[in-house]
């Protein structure tokens, strides 16, 4: 081998191994930056029990909110409902915390099927709430007020519905602090970690 080319394979190497973390770290950090720059917008919703909901009643307070429909079969979903859960368990005690499950499928999940589909979860865990409301209430809610945009909603060309994986985490400031993937163990940690700082904050 050549001085030349095992020079240039020890720079490769130290790229790889010092510049590339390096990079990854700094458009990590910038992107949180961009998320903490973005703020929930206000909205109000309807509870699975017809009871009318308001963002201003989470002011100063952090909060989960997910985004599902009754009727969904994928996998994820039940992972979204069963992190959920996990969270409302762990965090039980912090009534500073709230979660949201938010239907993407209005024109289905109302009355009822509502009711039904959040079943005895806000009476075991009263920080838990399943919201709904008109469709283009929740279109501005999931998309300009959580910005959660790979949403498939019930259109006369789309056959199906499609939910989010995603959680996202908004701190007592009102501004959205990360998404958390419901299908990742690293992710999940990572989420309880940031609540738990967003509940130690002032």
């Amino acid at each position: 081998m050549t001085r030349s080319r095992k020079l240039s394979i020890t720079i490769m190497v130290v790229i790889m191994v010092v510049l590339l973390p390096l990079v990854s770290y700094y458009y990590t950090r910038s992107a949180q930056k961009i998320w903490d720059k973005r703020k929930v917008r206000p909205y109000t919703a309807i509870t699975h029990m017809g009871a009318p909901f308001s963002s201003q009643q989470l002011e100063g307070r952090p909060h989960v909110a997910s985004f599902l429909y009754s009727e969904c079969t994928s996998p994820y979903c039940d992972s979204v409902l069963v992190r959920m859960q996990m969270l409302a368990d762990e965090f039980r005690d912090e009534t500073d915390l709230h979660l949201l499950t938010f239907t993407i499928d209005p024109e289905m999940d109302h009355g009822e099927r509502m009711a039904s589909w959040a079943g005895s979860y806000p009476d075991e865990y009263p920080q838990w709430q399943f919201l709904t409301g008109n469709p283009d209430s929740i279109k501005h809610i999931v998309e300009g007020s959580y910005f959660v945009t790979k949403i498939r909603w019930r259109e006369p060309h789309i056959a199906g519905v499609k939910a989010s994986p995603k959680l996202v985490l908004i701190g007592r400031d009102g501004l959205i602090k990360g998404f958390y993937s419901a299908e990742g163990s690293r992710d999940m940690n990572k989420l309880r970690e940031a609540i738990r700082n967003q509940l130690a904050s002032e």
